[in-house]
């Protein structure tokens, strides 16, 4: 009989050589980055910026698809009106720096403003097995003193545009946060943070 001691050595990452460090990030990539991507947080952010906007959504009825192919993108369900301040409170809570969001505002601003801040839009995600911004179905009305109206096809499809302007908004948020969780940034975070060891060439122990 022959017995044999094997000597197993561990590190952690940062006792890694950079090039280990980098071939530890490459294979943890996909099962701690991009199969780790939780979009919760996204979407709630989402209904936020929609509330300041004048929809009314809720994070179950966002429904994206992605990322890379044919199809891919976002869409929503819910209810649109006019809502006071949208392009001020978006700028204040949402930053002056995301120029999609305070376009879609100003956009539905000055079309409010042509229509006596009344339209409203119904939206519904259709039949479509796919989820993006091409997929809702959108009605818009006018409230009336007489009650709703309907409007003209041209105020219609110009409402449709801007929200669907939204829904690609929401999707582009999605996929940055997707391509953030498998960056060489986020994976080293969570290497470190859930203490993984490796052998000295970077494989996963």
């Amino acid at each position: 009989m022959r017995t044999e001691v094997v000597t197993i050595e561990y590190y952690k990452f940062s006792e890694l050589s950079k090039e280990a460090q980098a071939k530890a990030i490459e294979s943890l990539r996909q099962s701690v980055g991009y199969e780790s991507f939780d979009a919760e947080y996204i979407l709630e952010y989402a209904v936020r910026a929609a509330a300041t906007l004048g929809l009314a959504i809720e994070a179950k009825n966002i429904h994206y698809s992605g990322f890379g192919s044919q199809g891919d993108g976002a869409c929503f369900s819910g209810n649109y009106s006019y809502n006071k301040d949208s392009v001020k409170l978006i700028k204040k809570k949402f930053g002056k720096t995301d120029k999609h969001l305070i376009s879609i505002a100003q956009e539905l601003l000055d079309l409010q403003k042509k229509h006596g801040y009344a339209l409203h839009a119904y939206i519904e995600h259709g039949s479509s097995r796919y989820s993006h911004s091409h997929t809702m179905n959108i009605s818009v009305s006018q409230q009336t003193a007489k009650g709703e109206k309907d409007v003209s096809d041209s105020v219609e499809c110009e409402l449709r545009d801007i929200l669907r302007s939204f829904a690609d908004w929401i999707y582009r948020e999605v996929e940055k946060e997707y391509e953030f969780a498998g960056s060489d940034e986020s994976v080293r975070e969570t290497i470190i943070n859930n203490d993984y060891e490796f052998d000295v060439n970077g494989k996963p122990l």
